[in-house]
């Protein structure tokens, strides 16, 4: 379908308002290749195949504070503003360059672009080891969700290694909108403004496994300290493997469990380790949100760039006796139920609602607005515990000039000011490892929460993959593997 208009669907809209508070969501695609296989040149001339396929990675957007910003091309925009190349002296860690990103992506202009950007990174130290550049893709939620990320990066090491992008869609990405059902279904509903807790909370699960008597249950996480800003708080970060044979472990133990898919396995996995991480344990309600994306061929939707990502909430209550299983199965039924992503369209659409305030003949936006207030109140299920998101499986050259030299694929993103939520996001190389990184704005999660959590969750993957975690295990078992 092409797209008729450059107003910015709700979607698109959502991650403006997003950069207007100063909280983007930038997305990060990190790989390593061998030192000097990769020259500055070679990425240029990459945007410029790139932008040739994916015209919005030229665009601004002009009106950002108003009912109805739109994409604009601007033709200013050339290779040398997108690709940068970073001499480093000592090596950085992942966490190192996680950080700079996120940095850098709250200093893209909306108004301007580009919001994106390519970066080598080269490592001038002496080293015992042999040294390997960085390829890293920083793209904001503006132009691109975190499955069209990958696709864009897939495309990127792909012409890099000679494989020629895949025709695409002309002009700008079709809008979610006006290719999916987004409409709530109560035409006559209230201002968003007055009833966003109750919208949410009509559409959140209660996943529960308890034995009785019911345990009290405490919302997670707790107030933060009174001077704690979600806003301009620093992130934290943590990242790990799963090797090739512990991942096909662990898709096979699901199975043997009677769960068809493996991010069902993760998600509870990520609870149950949050859970544990929290002192004193005791039973505690959880917040999670999960991205479903929409992003479909036949709908005229690119490969990359564009937003077709809606979310399903969920309220999970963990304690003690939490069956790991149990709970695995009651998620994985949800997610694969139709109205699941029925109701998160909807969910979406009903952010149509925000400027039903306004008058017909105003131009101003209700959006910022609207955000702070979710940013700043204290309660309500839109303040997140845990947000999930596992863009599946990126391919990786098997021919030309890369193949078989990429290594430590990474996909993060910034974390999200709304609440104290761990942002767990999750890729897989074709044939190789899955990895996983972890962050958080420091602050939001009591002192020791993030690293207790970050420091059990691989181990108790890893328990999960050698068939540890049995029908009867408990979230608070002892589990092999971890003290």
């Amino acid at each position: 379908m092409v797209r008729e208009t450059p107003i910015l669907g709700l979607s698109e809209r959502w991650s403006l308002s997003r950069h207007n508070v100063g909280s983007p969501i930038t997305v990060v695609y990190h790989a390593s290749l061998p030192a000097d296989v990769i020259s500055e040149d070679d990425l240029k001339k990459e945007v410029v195949k790139l932008s040739n396929a994916y015209p919005i990675l030229l665009c601004g957007v002009e009106g950002g504070i108003t009912r109805n910003p739109r994409y604009v091309k601007r033709p200013n925009i050339v290779p040398d503003d997108i690709v940068k190349v970073v001499e480093l002296e000592e090596e950085n860690t992942l966490s190192d360059l996680v950080d700079r990103g996120v940095i850098e992506g709250k200093i893209f202009d909306p108004s301007s672009g580009p919001l994106w950007r390519l970066q080598l990174h080269r490592f001038a130290g002496s080293t015992t080891r042999a040294p390997r550049d960085r390829i890293v893709l920083l793209i904001d939620h503006i132009l691109c969700d975190g499955l069209g990320a990958r696709n864009l990066f897939t495309d990127l090491l792909g012409s890099l290694s000679g494989t020629p992008i895949p025709s695409q869609p002309e002009g700008l990405p079709s809008r979610l909108d006006d290719t999916v059902d987004l409409k709530p279904e109560n035409e006559d509903a209230p201002p968003i403004s007055s009833t966003i807790s109750s919208h949410l909370k009509s559409i959140t699960k209660q996943a529960t496994s308890y034995v009785s008597p019911a345990p009290t249950y405490n919302k997670f996480p707790l107030k933060p300290a009174a001077d704690y800003n979600s806003v301009t708080a620093p992130q934290q970060f943590s990242e790990f493997d799963l090797s090739p044979s512990e991942l096909s472990a662990l898709l096979s133990e699901g199975k043997r469990h009677d769960i068809p898919t493996i991010h069902p396995v993760i998600h509870i996995a990520c609870l149950v380790a949050l859970y544990r991480a929290i002192t004193p344990t005791a039973a505690w309600t959880f917040d999670t949100s999960v991205p479903m994306s929409d992003r479909r061929e036949d709908l005229g939707h690119p490969r990359a760039t564009g937003n077709y990502v809606t979310f399903h909430f969920s309220t999970d209550r963990i304690d003690k006796s939490t069956l790991f299983w149990k709970h695995v199965r009651d998620f994985s039924t949800e997610l694969r139920q139709p109205k699941t992503k029925v109701v998160a369209r909807k969910t979406l659409g009903k952010l149509a609602l925000i400027n039903d305030d306004q008058p017909e003949d105003g131009d101003s936006s209700l959006w910022e607005e609207y955000l702070r207030k979710l940013v700043n109140d204290p309660s309500g299920p839109h303040k997140l515990s845990l947000a999930v998101s596992n863009v599946g499986i990126i391919d990786v050259p098997t021919s030309g000039k890369l193949a078989g030299q990429i290594q430590d694929v990474y996909f993060s993103q910034a974390a999200s000011a709304m609440g104290g939520c761990a942002v767990v996001s999750i890729v897989t190389t074709k044939g190789g490892s899955m990895t996983i990184s972890i962050c958080s704005k420091i602050g939001s999660f009591p002192v020791g929460v993030f690293d207790s959590f970050s420091q059990q969750l691989k181990p108790i993957l890893q328990a999960v993959a050698r068939g540890d975690i049995g029908e009867e295990t408990k979230a608070g078992d002892a589990i092999p593997g971890l003290l």
